[in-house]
């Protein structure tokens, strides 16, 4: 494997950092972003940062993006972070793509690295980075993952990878506490809990699109076994394939809180959502991916569909950057968010050249 991949990839895997909290990861990427002559803005809205070189000559603004965060786990009773989402290897394959880029010299326009604070942690990301105003100049950009062995294997990679809206919803429910010998005094939220999950399962939408919406917390303050609970927690978890789709479950679901709630005697003390938009894959972008994906491959996957989500599309509803999104096959074993994920490491040899085949396509590089 390339020194430099393997250099790099060593060090990020070493020292896994949770969103919000990649302070050495953030602080190392920056240090090398400057030892390759970028001009680097550090802690983006907490942790992002930012670097860029500039040609000298009018053209395209690119921003090669990766993801820098960790997940959290608990291993043997112990609480730890891992990176078993393979951001260390999406790191490692956009500085590589940086450092081919300064050697080779681009011809026109700026090429822009970001690495990105917390995509793991909904809302507090790129949503929260898009806000700062750094990103205006930035036109284009392209982000890159380790795919996951359903969607590519090693030797195979995604043009675009349309993930979907990914939205977790918390509803509180409130009722009426009685005995639970005279049940006719109290109004069960538990019960008001269960009748939504039934009308929730007869959500329809248009069957031409995916979507899924799936109760996944239930729980109430505790207290006897004999008292009716007056209050109690529920949550859902629910992907769209669109945003329109999304949206549109989100208000059925509401109205059937309210409905069912007010039926049964109770209310909805509260109806809190977030997470992240589907993909707003820009097809002059993806083309652009697609190419660069031939030159290295000779053949692309196009476009994957998952139900999987990424906040990096806050980058283009906020600022209005037209995106692209490849994705590496790498033999994943385990799968991704699994603690004992691992993958094929000349994956990021292929991604780091693609990458590289991206700003060649986009701004033009000297020779190798």
């Amino acid at each position: 494997m390339d020194s430099f991949i393997k250099t790099n990839f060593d060090k990020l895997h070493s020292m896994p950092e949770l969103g919000l909290c990649e302070v050495r990861t953030s602080a190392y990427l920056a240090d090398c972003l400057e030892e390759l002559g970028y001009q680097v803005k550090r802690n983006i809205g907490n942790t992002g940062i930012l670097g860029v070189i500039d040609s000298g000559v009018p053209g395209p603004a690119l921003a090669l993006r990766a993801d820098m965060d960790a997940l959290p786990f608990e291993i043997d009773g112990e609480s730890t972070a891992i990176h078993a989402c393979g951001h260390d290897a999406n790191c490692t394959m956009v500085l590589t793509a940086a450092k081919q880029a300064v050697r080779r010299g681009i011809r026109t326009g700026k090429l822009y690295i970001l690495f990105q604070q917390a995509e793991e942690v909904s809302g507090k990301g790129a949503y929260v980075m898009a806000q700062t105003g750094a990103f205006s100049e930035i036109q284009e950009m392209v982000a890159v993952h380790l795919r996951p062995s359903q969607d590519a294997v090693l030797g195979e990679a995604a043009a675009g990878v349309a993930h979907s809206a990914a939205y977790f919803v918390d509803i509180v429910i409130k009722g009426k506490t009685a005995h639970g010998s005279r049940p006719f005094l109290g109004v069960n939220a538990i019960e008001i809990a269960s009748a939504i999950i039934q009308a929730a399962n007869g959500i329809r939408e248009n069957v031409g699109f995916s979507f899924s919406l799936k109760p996944t917390q239930i729980h109430t303050a505790g207290g006897a076994r004999n008292s009716i609970p007056d209050t109690c927690h529920l949550g859902f978890d629910l992907r769209g394939e669109t945003n329109e789709i999304a949206d549109s479950i989100i208000q059925k679901l509401q109205k059937i809180c309210d409905h069912t709630a007010a039926m049964y005697g109770g209310a909805i003390e509260a109806f809190t959502y977030g997470g992240v938009p589907a993909a707003i894959l820009d097809p002059e972008v993806t083309s652009l991916c697609d190419q660069a994906i031939n030159r290295v491959l000779g053949k692309s996957l196009g476009i994957v569909k998952t139900t999987g989500g990424d906040d990096v599309y806050y980058f283009s509803q906020i600022c209005g950057i037209r995106m692209g999104y490849i994705g590496i096959g790498a033999n994943v074993e385990y799968g991704l968010h699994h603690p004992r994920m691992c993958f094929d490491p000349h994956a990021m040899e292929i991604g780091a050249d693609i990458l590289e085949q991206v700003v060649d396509l986009r701004l033009g590089l000297g020779e190798k």
